[in-house]
């Protein structure tokens, strides 16, 4: 892979920025554990490195240029980011208090330089409002992510009040029940693994109701809308960085199309809440859950003159350049979970369905100016996936583990039940693809662990029966002492078909995977614990 001469000043800093970790670590944290006498606390937390390389040019549009041409980018940093998480507890006996906060800084690669300015001049060929330095707005952030209080409210009642991340579901890629908070995709796209960092929380009232006699405890949420308007819904990147689908890596379609978080559809002040029962019964542990929220993925709301608006009276405040809004509707979501260990097989078997009725999406494949544009149509969504975790003896022959290895395999399906090839969905905003009424996704997944568990490699593989696509995700982990952990990865897609910048959009067949096009990456990531 080739390090262009722009790269060696962000790679440089990034060198210094590891260099440093260790005596910040040491000089802010000391042990990394604070007592704090009557009442006990603690103070953990990491510093950590995310560097990412693109291992392919990109072919979207640089209009920076009189004549378009491919944006480039092999061999150049995508990725020089630096986080310092923080995460506190202290327990008072009757409740407990907790808090985690995340600062993360990145340097502005010539590569994401780059993307910058396509932005930029996009902005100005459309009259759109630009506002300079968005990396730093999607990349660059200081957040208290989570503050909450804990305590028994009653012999069997545990309340949980105020910011925290409720996780519901058997698997962090799948969403069919992992459905109360939105996502941060834009800095990392849905390849990483570590969901609680994506994930954006919420201000809610939690209670866990414990019930021995039925097997199991129920739980109930209220999230009154006192969050922030922008923590409802997934943060899609539109907004031309790094993982924006390709070819858009370089166009701002938020600026064509603002986040709406006001929409009598769906206001972010909204109340929202749910209800989960999760039990044991003769081996097998299960859950039935309501949830009524926000749709996660944003909805296209077009402008009544590009297309029919949605539901309530449309809720439009445009500027020049706009096309209409990205809202996130209310939806209600019912859904069921279960999981069982067969030790005779070595194996553990999981399941989860979700129900929405009338789950919004955008219709028109020729619509103008984007497909998708035409509308919005409500079906009936039945999310489904079956999964397994299988443990081998044969690893130790063939590849020498010193201990048998556990592989995870998982097949999932959106189903539209009242599925009609008129209603004219296209299966990806932006693309001219019509949805089918199966979209099908099979994963697999295992790690082999070496030097009592302290060097790991491992393989995910991704298998989009939609599109015929495929995503390889090799990976070594390794373990150096109680504090430091490196990870490295590829991320390399292998893509059927793909989408021109310069061929027509309504000729366009892009769906699933094939919006990563061109992403594929080298990925390292040091952490030092503390």
């Amino acid at each position: 892979m080739i390090i262009t001469a722009r790269t060696q000043r962000p790679l440089l800093a990034a060198g210094l920025s590891l260099l440093a970790m260790p005596a910040l670590a040491e000089f802010s944290f000391g042990s990394g554990s604070a007592s704090l006498g009557s009442p006990t606390g603690y103070v953990r937390g990491y510093l950590r490195e995310y560097l990412s390389m693109n291992m392919e040019d990109q072919p979207d549009l640089n209009y920076g240029q009189t004549n378009p041409r491919r944006m480039g980018g092999k061999g150049e940093l995508s990725m020089a980011r630096s986080t310092l998480k923080l995460d506190m507890g202290m327990d008072f006996g009757s409740f407990q208090v907790f808090a985690v906060g995340r600062s993360d800084r990145e340097i502005r690669t010539g590569y994401l330089e780059d993307l910058n300015e396509s932005a930029s001049q996009s902005h100005r060929l459309t009259g759109a409002r630009y506002a300079e330095g968005f990396v730093t707005d999607q990349y660059d952030n200081d957040e208290l992510r989570e503050w909450y209080v804990t305590f028994d409210a009653g012999p069997r009642v545990k309340a949980t009040l105020g910011k925290q991340q409720v996780a519901w579901g058997e698997t962090d890629f799948f969403q069919a029940m992992d459905i109360i908070h939105g996502y941060d995709f834009r800095w990392r796209s849905f390849l990483e693994l570590e969901a609680d960092e994506l994930r954006k929380p919420l201000i809610m009232a939690n209670f866990v109701i414990d019930v021995p006699e039925l097997g199991g405890e129920l739980q109930l949420l209220f999230r009154p809308g006192w969050d922030s308007k922008d923590q409802i819904g997934h943060f899609a990147p539109l907004e031309g960085g790094r993982w924006a689908p390709q070819p858009f890596r370089g166009v701002d379609l938020e600026a064509a199309l603002p986040y709406d978080y006001d929409s009598p559809n769906g206001d972010h002040e909204d109340p929202t809440y749910g209800l989960r029962w999760s039990g044991f019964a003769k081996g097998i542990g299960y859950s039935l859950g309501y949830y009524r929220g926000f749709n996660l993925e944003p909805i296209a709301n077009p402008a009544p003159m590009f297309g029919k608006p949605f539901g309530n009276e449309p809720h439009y405040d445009l500027a020049a350049g706009q096309y209409g809004n990205l809202i996130f509707p209310m939806i209600d979501i019912f859904g069921a979970t279960l999981n069982a260990d067969l030790p005779q097989w070595k194996t553990t078997v999981r399941a989860e369905v979700g129900y929405t009725p009338n789950k919004p999406f955008n219709y028109g494949t020729r619509a103008i100016p984007f497909p998708g544009m035409g509308g919005v149509v409500e079906k009936n969504m039945l999310a489904v996936m079956l999964g397994m975790d299988q443990t081998y003896n044969w690893t130790q022959k063939v590849f020498k583990t010193p201990r048998p290895s556990t592989f995870t395999y998982q097949v999932f399906d959106n189903w539209i039940l009242d599925y009609d090839r008129q209603d004219d969905i296209v299966d990806t905003f932006g693309y001219a693809a019509r949805r089918k009424e199966h979209k099908v996704t099979f994963t697999a997944a295992g790690t082999l662990n070496y030097r009592y568990d302290t060097l790991n490699p491992g393989m995910a593989f991704i298998y989009d029966f939609d599109g015929d696509h495929v995503a390889l995700i090799p990976s070594v982990d390794f373990v150096m002492g109680d504090h430091w952990r490196l990870r490295a990865e590829a991320d390399i897609f292998i893509i059927k078909d793909e989408r021109s910048p310069y061929e027509d959009q309504y000729a366009d067949g892009t769906r699933g995977l094939g919006t990563m096009a061109n992403s594929s990456q080298l990925a390292m990531r040091l952490t030092y614990q503390f």
